[in-house]
């Protein structure tokens, strides 16, 4: 008997072992799986730092005028305090990117009207642009031209006229890049950014639906289903609105009402799955854990910049979840493991690589949280359902019984 026992022993620890072990290789598959998907950057040539003029001025669009006196900055802190201003960059084109002979051609994406000279020579205009808000006619967020033919190897110029009154808030970053290239790539280099997402967005949105809709359905409605169909409804549209820059080219004065959309978006996906956790693994403390969920969601739309609006609310979503979930697995609720593996993977994916998470890592690591979120809320659904049946069955037994009896 003692020794048998002592045979059985390691059994439970192996058992253990074994479910750390899947939860770390789950994690791990999560931050390779974000890692691979990686998009690369554009193609071509990115035009990094430009001489930034306060001064209206039509010289400044001859490559002879002299800008030295102006400052030279990187193109993303480009925010002159002016009505008009322009942007002078140099493009260095070498024979490779000649060789094949395709048409050449320039990405802008800002929040911005511009008008736009190559060597001098004008290549056109995106919406208006003007001293005075009423004179102005918002540009497109993206604009892509073509250069003209029979440009050669060499330093080139790139002139930009700007102006932007009509943006509605005071952006981090007015421009977000500058790139010569091949026409027919530039024209197609959003949607390859825009495809994945939108495969993620898509599976989302159908385990969102099925699950409010079972919610609605159900004669015993359980909230864990309403709560896990909202966060993958939320996580899906979110999903969306971060697309839309690449499948719809709207004009830059509608980009806050975007963003504004986009945090609402991120509170809701936050706070429902916080709720969802609190509730699938029930155990005292939930209530207040999710009142101060709420309130800390709440205090972080009050931060300066979207951006930090948006990684704060995911840092307090993820970090009192991953809370949850280890307090669960420490009172023994070992289905909670997939859903701290799925938190794990988005806080390590957040912390390699902070700069592109938002951007582009996010909206794959929401699909990967959805999936161990839904592993573990059928597998706790399995053991609810088979002990029913279990006390369904010794309910029976005990009928029986008495009958006989």
């Amino acid at each position: 008997m003692h020794a048998s026992a002592i045979g059985a022993a390691p059994r439970p620890r192996r058992a253990r072992l074994a479910r750390r072990a899947r939860w770390t290789l789950a994690v791990a598959a999560l931050v390779v799986l974000a890692a691979a998907c990686a998009p690369a950057p554009p193609p071509g040539v990115a035009i990094r730092d430009v001489r930034v003029i306060a001064d209206d001025d039509p010289r400044w669009a001859r490559p002879d005028a002299d800008d030295r006196a102006w400052p030279l900055r990187p193109i993303t802190a480009v925010d002159p305090a002016v009505a008009v201003w322009w942007i002078r960059g140099l493009v260095r084109l070498d024979a490779a990117t000649l060789a094949d002979g395709r048409s050449l051609g320039v990405a802008v994406l800002a929040l911005a009207s511009c008008e736009a000279y190559w060597d001098g020579a004008r290549l056109g205009s995106n919406g208006t642009v003007s001293d005075r808000p009423d004179g102005e006619r918002p540009g497109r967020l993206g604009w892509l031209m073509a250069l003209p033919a029979g440009v050669g190897p060499g330093d080139h110029l790139l002139s930009l006229r700007c102006s932007a009154h009509h943006r509605g808030f005071d952006p981090s970053t007015g421009f977000y890049g500058i790139w010569v290239a091949d026409h027919a790539t530039l024209a197609t280099v959003q949607l390859a950014y825009a495809a994945p997402t939108l495969i993620s967005a898509g599976a989302l949105c159908t385990v969102g639906l099925f699950y409010v809709m079972t919610f609605a359905v159900h004669a015993r409605r359980r909230r864990a289903h309403l709560w896990l169909g909202v966060f993958a409804l939320a996580a899906g549209a979110l999903v969306l609105a971060e697309s839309a820059r690449a499948l719809v080219n709207y004009t830059y004065d509608l980009h806050l009402d975007r963003l504004i959309v986009i945090t609402a978006l991120a509170w809701l996906v936050n706070v429902s799955l916080l709720a969802f956790l609190t509730r699938r693994f029930a155990l005292a403390g939930r209530g207040p854990v999710l009142a101060v969920g709420v309130v800390l969601a709440t205090a972080c739309v009050a931060a300066p910049g979207f951006d930090s609006k948006v990684a704060l609310l995911f840092l307090v979503g993820l970090a009192l979840g991953l809370g949850w979930t280890a307090y669960a697995l420490a009172c023994r609720r070992w289905h909670a493991g997939f859903a701290a593996a799925g938190l794990v993977g988005c806080l390590a994916a957040a912390g390699l690589q902070p700069e592109r998470f938002l951007d582009f890592y996010l909206f794959f690591m929401l699909g990967g949280l959805c999936l161990c979120l839904l592993a573990s809320h059928v597998l706790v659904e399995a053991r609810d359902h088979a002990q029913h049946e279990a006390v369904a069955l010794r309910s029976a037994r005990l009928e029986i019984e008495l009958l006989r009896r």
